[in-house]
């Protein structure tokens, strides 16, 4: 079974129509036949999102995420301009986050 669930599981990766749910499903499946507690831990958080004190993997985090903002300034009116986090005033980057990490589940992001 296990080799004919890892076809399955390839042939769906080629397929960009195939919802990343399903294919993490069938990877908690694969982790199941395997033994591999690895593959479905990773698989379920991904589906199921990361708790709080889960390490976060690189690929769901945002270094240095764009600040945007709206402005007005006489009639001229600018909507969702970036900035850089240098250009901010001292001490304001204290509270901004280095990263921005996605904890939610893949069908929500």
């Amino acid at each position: 079974m296990t080799n004919t669930l890892l076809h399955s599981l390839r042939d769906r990766l080629l397929d960009e129509s195939e919802p990343l749910a399903g294919l993490l499903r069938k990877c908690l499946m694969l982790g199941a036949e395997t033994g591999s507690e690895t593959l479905r831990d990773w698989a379920r958080k991904e589906l199921n999102g990361y708790d709080a004190g889960d390490e976060i993997p690189d690929y769901r985090s945002i270094p240095n995420p764009p600040i945007a903002y709206d402005s007005i300034g006489g009639p001229l009116v600018a909507k969702g301009q970036t900035i850089d986090h240098r250009l901010l005033p001292d001490g304001a980057g204290e509270y901004l986050p280095e990263k921005l990490s996605f904890r939610q589940p893949i069908e929500e992001l």
